[in-house]
């Protein structure tokens, strides 16, 4: 990866010169998909919520914001969250599915690594794939769910398994994930 160039105002005071998501976090700054949270910090090592993920998302996908009059779930009815219009564009670009039976989208809960892995890949238009390719050999011991989503994220170079004492690799699906991580 080219090493960027930051001006000490442009850099996030939480993000140390030689951490391993420097780049990453500070491309994602330079994009306009994220600002941090506050006071010039991106929030290192915190968990990021389903909203604040969701959000990522729709502003990397570049993807015009939507605002239907009524929400999808129940959580998500309200026109003055910040993250309405966000959810709302991720339900019409099928990036979450509105499914019978589910009510709520839970914005506000911690996010998932299998739940960023799925969403990413439906985002690029591969549900379909992941949903054919359950079948493929599993990357990662730990994954017992939506194998096609995770090995496609896998395939593609979006994510990484996490190498643990043993030297297995695990993905670790049910993790939460930081803010780095997302």
């Amino acid at each position: 990866m080219v090493r960027y160039t930051f001006s000490v105002l442009e850099k996030f005071n939480d993000v140390p010169d030689n951490h391993w998501s420097f780049e990453y976090v500070h491309k994602l700054k330079e994009l306009g998909i994220t600002n941090g949270i506050g006071n010039n910090k991106f929030g290192l090592g915190m968990t990021i919520t389903r909203a604040e993920f969701v959000a990522f998302l729709v502003r990397l996908m570049q993807w015009d914001l939507i605002n239907p009059e009524v929400g999808s779930f129940k959580d998500n009815l309200d026109k003055n969250k910040w993250y309405y219009q966000y959810i709302e564009t991720a339900v019409n670009k099928n990036v979450i599915l509105k499914e019978e039976n589910v009510e709520f989208f839970r914005p506000e809960d911690k996010i998932t690594r299998e739940e960023i892995a799925i969403m990413i890949v439906r985002a690029l238009g591969f549900d379909s794939l992941a949903r054919q390719v359950s079948n493929l050999e599993n990357p990662f011991i730990d994954v017992k769910r939506n194998l096609g989503y995770i090995t496609i994220a896998k395939d593609i170079g979006i994510i990484k398994g996490v190498v643990q004492s043993n030297r297995e690799i695990k993905f670790l699906p049910d993790n939460n994930a930081t803010r780095e991580e997302a």
